[in-house]
């Protein structure tokens, strides 16, 4: 057999061999796709039957985050303060895990248990602008504001880890007379950090675990819900353990209230 016929018979066949093997992948993908979509056409009439209807807009195929084992990062927290301080201070070992940093604009002290304060000399500022800009150069978002007119009030941000929000950390500014009047709350870096537990429960899986919880909960509570309006990966932040850990959770919104399922063993918490 000549040498050319015998390089085109090898190319047809690694060419049926291509064909074959995308064949196989597209089936695979497609029986995944079914059999996903038959276990959400059966969620929502399990939730139907009893009288509890799921967002149209659920996304229930994303996999949850997994629980971090946090380590503490004098350099994170020393940025922290030198951008409350308005300039870079070293940092003063108070012993107890209490580092404190104080200049011209006051002092910032951090905690071993992730909790922060600072304790400003009063200043003028502009306050959403100083609460934007402490959000995008550390990974917060605001919560809530409630500013009046005469420049007091507070903003709330919230901690934003790896794209899920810490619901449990936040940070409050107060403000009097358009001066920043203090500072208090947590702060964590995943610079560090490493998983400590893996997650196993899916958003479908979580969903069946809050049906049987809210049936018992409903009937010991009287707390009745029509609807699930979302279920979203958040962080817990767990400061009773060493290290320090951001505990992965499912935050489940309905018409009446929120609540929290542990990703790794399914247990619920009413917010």
């Amino acid at each position: 057999m000549e040498a050319p016929r015998l390089k085109n018979i090898i190319i047809l066949i690694l060419a049926f061999l291509d064909l074959f093997l995308l064949g196989v992948v597209v089936r695979h993908l497609w029986q995944e796709r079914y059999a996903q979509r038959r276990l959400e056409e059966e969620l929502r009439a399990l939730y139907v039957s009893h009288e509890i209807e799921l967002a149209e807009d659920l996304d229930l195929t994303a996999p949850p985050p997994d629980t971090l084992a946090l380590a503490r990062d004098l350099t994170a927290e020393a940025a922290v303060a030198a951008f409350l301080l308005g300039e870079e201070v070293p940092a003063a070992d108070q012993g107890g895990g209490i580092y404190s940093y104080s200049g011209r604009l006051g002092t910032v002290r951090f905690r071993s248990n992730a909790s922060f304060e600072h304790t400003p000399y009063l200043r003028e500022t502009d306050p959403l602008a100083l609460c934007r800009e402490f959000c995008e150069s550390f990974g917060y978002t605001i919560a809530e504001q409630a500013l009046e007119e005469d420049g007091g009030g507070f903003v709330t941000v919230a901690q934003i880890a790896g794209g899920s929000p810490i619901h449990n950390a936040s940070v409050v500014f107060r403000f009097s007379q358009g001066r920043l009047a203090g500072i208090s709350g947590d702060y964590v870096s995943l610079a560090g950090s490493a998983p400590a537990q893996r997650s196993t429960v899916s958003r479908v899986t979580a969903l069946v675990h809050f049906l049987d919880f809210y049936r018992s909960y409903r009937d010991q509570s009287g707390v009745i819900c029509s609807a699930v309006q979302s279920i979203q990966p958040v962080y817990e932040l767990q400061t009773t353990v060493s290290p320090l850990r951001l505990a992965a959770k499912w935050e489940i919104a309905t018409d009446t209230g929120v609540y929290y399922m542990d990703c790794s063993d399914g247990s619920v918490t009413p917010a």
